[in-house]
């Protein structure tokens, strides 16, 4: 049911949109950082008792000095190509944030085959594809503060130009892998219903309507990150038995931790300077805590398949 709120959301989002279209900058600026302080960290702030929970289920013994030490190693070697090699940061951050995005999405699947993965990513990149290439030109402002190499805007202006026939080609791999998967995976086509097309078609229609940012909040803030939460509450609380409010403190405490590290970062490098940095350094922040915890919600989906 919280799937139909969150589309009648953005649904209501796209109406304003095309009727009324009230999300000028200032408000656009708004409901992002509100929605990534508020959902977008804290999605990904339980990932301690997550990797625990993850660890006593398969009997092996957990140390919090170790998950940290290669969570924070892990966060910062991404941050480190991310500030050395931008473009390649960028690109490996895209991929992540698809196989992300597509298995949080498509959780109900068993996707653990190669066909399986080939259809998660290949559903994620159809979402980034068409949020980002139906606004190439609200997307230049970023790629120049991100300081990629000089060919990049010759890149966009090719993607541009040709965003019709690249949107073309990532549907055409979404057909053929999810044609695989479900040939190969027979047992799994009892779970393709109707409603997981149309939700895919109206986000898709969202994204593609609703200003470069506005999408993003809708879909990043909204959708994915209250799915997650959704599912992080229900693996720990029921499938674990943890305490609602133990999960709750955690959140909070680590939630707080992320931002102010955000904060400090940016600061420090005088980022903040206008509305486009704040929302490009606000996604850096973001991009460099997806490596550790989409390791961390792999294994928490892969725990959950096997019950």
């Amino acid at each position: 049911m919280i799937r139909y709120y969150l589309l009648a959301a953005g649904m209501c989002m796209l109406l304003l949109q095309l009727f009324v279209n009230p999300f000028g900058p200032d408000l656009q600026l708004t409901l992002f950082i509100s929605g990534v302080l508020i959902l977008g960290v804290p999605h990904g702030a339980a990932d301690l008792l997550v990797a625990m929970h993850n660890s006593e289920s398969k009997g092996e013994s957990f140390s919090t000095g170790r998950f940290f030490a290669g969570y924070m190693g892990r966060l910062m070697l991404f941050a480190a190509i991310l500030w050395q090699f931008p473009a390649l940061g960028i690109l490996i951050f895209i991929i992540f944030s698809a196989y992300h995005f597509g298995e949080t999405d498509l959780s109900l699947f068993d996707t653990t085959t190669w066909t399986g993965k080939y259809f998660v990513v290949a559903y994620g990149m159809v979402i980034l594809g068409v949020m980002l290439l139906t606004h190439a030109d609200e997307v230049r402002p970023f790629i120049a503060l991100a300081g990629v190499s000089p060919y990049a805007d010759s890149v966009m202006t090719w993607l541009e130009t040709h965003r019709g026939l690249v949107i073309q080609l990532l549907v055409v791999q979404l057909l053929v892998s999810a044609g695989m998967f479900f040939f190969l995976q027979r047992e799994e086509r009892t779970k393709l219903d109707f409603r997981t097309l149309m939700f895919y078609v109206a986000i898709l229609l969202i994204l593609a309507k609703l200003p470069l940012i506005m999408g993003f909040t809708f879909y990043f803030v909204g959708w994915h990150s209250v799915l997650s939460i959704r599912k992080i509450t229900s693996y720990l609380c029921q499938v674990n038995g943890v305490p609602f409010r133990q999960v709750i403190r955690q959140i909070a405490f680590y939630s707080l931790l992320a931002v102010a590290g955000i904060l400090i970062a940016g600061s420090a490098g005088y980022m903040f300077s206008d509305h486009t940095s704040l929302m490009w350094y606000s996604i850096m922040g973001l991009a460099v805590l997806t490596a550790p915890h989409m390791e961390v919600m792999h294994e928490m989906y892969n725990r959950l398949r096997l019950r």
